[in-house]
């Protein structure tokens, strides 16, 4: 079937819509950008739109604010940065209100962006002499964690630059952890630390956590954690059962890397998705797709590692060429994985497709 050209096939409420999402991307300090979603009436009686509830830095307008039968129009989104005073991820639900007759339904849109420093005006010498944040390790392995305990996971870094180093934001993508305290500043050649703690009681068996940290670093403002771990298990046989019986009920799917780049972008803002790259450090330190967790197959440890993640979400795994990754899936369909999606091309189909290739050390 044909789409019908121009037709409106997403819905903001009773009215017909070309989003009912917006992502504003990367937004430097002080700049104002606008969307437009239009919209249609396809009911039988005149709609009004109005705003409901909507942040300062967010103005939401009506082009027209009432809509007859078949009349299209636009809301008219304005971002504005000048009010938002942190870095990183904002996330807002404007809401507005559609009068229908005597009835009034009030809807949702969901905008996102990423508030970014402006580095571009800094001179050769500015960046020479920059912060440069480091830092030892990336990859943090808890092992197993009492069910009564509360943890503090202390993250350690360095300032490798020759100004001082300003922590911006810290973001935990993850209720299990809560942010404790921080060294906001480093100087040049020193040290600090970060340290979170554990929630246990939200922790319904494995877990992990992205803790992303926005610096004053122009080259690496935005560094990614990953922290892994598990609520250690009273009755661990019976726990292996469960496992066993889940194994049969596996989801394995072989996708070329198109269908593995179209998997990522539909799993773009949502944590549902794992990528493992199982190469070696080496490997996966020369380019990686973006996100990807390093699990080296060849590690005496990998084995145990594996067992830490949540075999619950969906898992896209890859090496060098499928052979590796072929031989993970195996291991990971014995532990009770649930979906795997099995990128068999490899790293090398992916670089022949002339697909994004990430350096995990930005």
């Amino acid at each position: 079937m044909i789409p019908t050209q121009g037709k409106l096939r997403k819905k903001i409420g009773v009215l017909r819509s070309s989003e009912n999402s917006i992502n504003f991307g990367d937004v430097v300090h002080k700049q104002i950008l606008t969307h437009k979603i239009e919209v249609e009436n396809a009911e039988n009686t005149v709609i009004t739109m109005s705003v409901a509830k909507c942040p300062k830095h967010l103005k939401l307008e009506f082009d027209p604010e009432t809509l007859k039968l078949g009349e299209r129009g636009e809301i008219i989104i304005t971002f504005d940065s000048n009010f938002i005073h942190t870095y990183g991820s904002s996330k807002d639900t404007p809401q507005i209100y559609m009068q229908i007759g005597s009835i009034r339904n009030k809807k949702n849109i969901y905008v996102t962006a990423n508030l970014v420093e402006d580095f571009s005006s800094l001179s050769i010498q500015e960046l020479v002499n920059a912060p440069v944040i480091y830092f030892p390790m990336k990859f943090i392995n808890l092992g197993e964690i009492d069910a009564d305990e509360i943890k503090d996971v202390v993250l350690k870094f360095e300032n490798h630059g020759k100004n001082d180093l300003i922590i911006r934001n810290i973001e935990i993508k993850n209720k299990v952890f809560t942010l404790v305290k921080y060294d906001r500043i480093v100087e040049p050649g020193g040290k600090g630390k970060l340290t979170i703690s554990t929630n246990p009681e939200s922790i319904s068996k494995n877990l992990s956590a992205q803790v992303t940290v926005i610096t004053n670093d122009p080259k690496n403002s935005k560094s990614i954690l990953k922290i892994f771990g598990s609520k250690k298990m009273q009755n661990r046989s019976q726990d292996t059962s469960i496992e066993k019986k889940k194994a049969p009920q596996m989801r394995i799917t072989n996708v070329n890397v198109n269908t593995a780049n179209n998997l990522i972008k539909k799993y773009e803002n949502s944590d549902d998705l794992v990528i493992l790259d199982v190469r070696t450090p080496k490997e996966y330190e020369n380019g990686c797709l973006e996100e990807a967790l390093n699990f080296d197959f060849l590690d005496k440890n990998f084995y145990r590692t594996i067992q830490l993640l949540d075999r619950s979400r969906i898992y896209l795994v890859y090496c060098k060429s499928g052979i590796r990754s072929e031989e993970a899936i195996e291991i990971m369909s014995n532990l009770g994985f649930e979906n795997i999606f099995h990128m068999s091309e490899g790293m090398d189909g992916w670089k022949n497709n002339r697909l994004k290739v990430s350096d995990p050390g930005n």
